[in-house]
């Protein structure tokens, strides 16, 4: 195909998987009856190591000529889908002996005027073909036959394509995962720490939930199941240092701020606040700092329905809001 250049660009993760001699299919016993299967069928099929072999050659030559890299997403570029075509390839005689990989771009997933202005496929034309076979015999020219590998890298575009990684090169990176260290794959994420998480594909976003350990915790600290808005003032106070400290706090305080940070830090920032101002509290915790940490507990109570929610499809880019308060002097808490 002619989607192919120095030039090229894709947003694209794919690992360097090192070089692999050549190798002919008729060294191995062909098992499948399937000549093009998809790649999926492919991988997991009697012939797998063929064809991952076959697919390691052709990325390898990819990244040798260096055509792509990985880049921002322009605005308002329409992203080209591509995937991995495979083939047994046969002989004249209907003897197979190659297992091929092909790394096609998705031309149909393109705008015409948008996103390209001519179409034109570099194939030899037969006429020639024959021309070359006519001479040869005129002047008992010797034919001999060489193939150039991946001759379609050569083709020369005079404009970018934008492409995105395709499911099917997933599988393959997860492969190479797998050379390394021993995994299990999980597919797609739907649960992470004890975090609930829901993708929406459509809308580009994600929601983070941890109800469950949150309930867990609110039927472990909360049993009269009281609902409260956290009321963080100025008068919650550190122990001073000659204070008695009851001992049973010691234990239950930071047991409890350490669950509230986790979800504060993970899927609740709305109570990060309150939380931090509590941290300060856990070497010497108060009777009232412990009943504030309770509070916290039954306001989580109260916002049982809240989710965190990251990305979201509004057409704006992402910012970076920063708040900071340098007025140290009002915290009597501070060191």
């Amino acid at each position: 195909m002619h989607c192919f250049q120095e030039n090229l660009r894709c947003d694209s993760k794919l690992a360097n998987i090192g070089n692999l001699p050549t190798y002919n299919a008729n060294a191995y016993a062909i098992t499948t009856t399937n000549l093009k299967p998809l790649v999926k069928e492919a991988l997991n099929g009697p012939d797998q190591i063929h064809w991952h072999k076959a697919i390691r050659v052709e990325m390898n030559g990819l990244e040798s000529m260096n055509i792509w890299e990985t880049v921002d997403r322009p605005e308002g570029v329409n992203l080209v889908d591509f995937k991995l075509v495979l083939q047994v390839k046969m002989d004249a005689n209907n003897i197979p002996y190659k297992f091929k990989s092909r790394f096609c771009a998705c031309g149909f997933s393109q705008r015409e005027g948008i996103d390209y202005n001519e179409i034109f496929t570099p194939v030899i034309p037969r006429d020639a073909i024959r021309t070359l076979l006519v001479i040869a015999t005129r002047f008992d020219w010797e034919l001999d036959l060489i193939n150039v590998m991946q001759a379609y890298l050569n083709t020369e575009l005079h404009h970018h394509i934008y492409l995105k990684l395709p499911e099917d090169q997933v599988d393959l990176v997860k492969g190479e995962i797998i050379c390394k260290w021993k995994i299990t794959d999980n597919r797609p994420v739907m649960e992470f720490l004890k975090i609930k998480i829901m993708q929406d594909w459509i809308k580009q976003m994600i929601d983070l939930d941890q109800w469950v350990y949150i309930q867990n915790i609110i039927r472990e600290w909360n049993q009269l199941h009281e609902k409260t808005w956290i009321p963080m003032t100025r008068t919650l106070l550190k122990a001073p240092p000659d204070s008695t400290i009851d001992k049973r706090l010691r234990t239950k305080y930071p047991t409890l701020i350490g669950k509230l940070l986790w979800i504060a830090n993970m899927v609740r920032p709305d109570t990060s606040f309150a939380v931090n101002a509590l941290v300060c509290h856990m070497s010497r915790p108060t009777e009232e700092a412990m009943q504030a940490a309770l509070w916290v507990i039954m306001y989580l109570n109260q916002m049982q329905d809240e989710v965190l929610r990251l990305g979201g499809r509004d057409g704006t880019k992402p910012a970076i809001t920063t708040y900071t308060d340098s007025n140290w002097a009002s915290d009597l808490n501070a060191d």
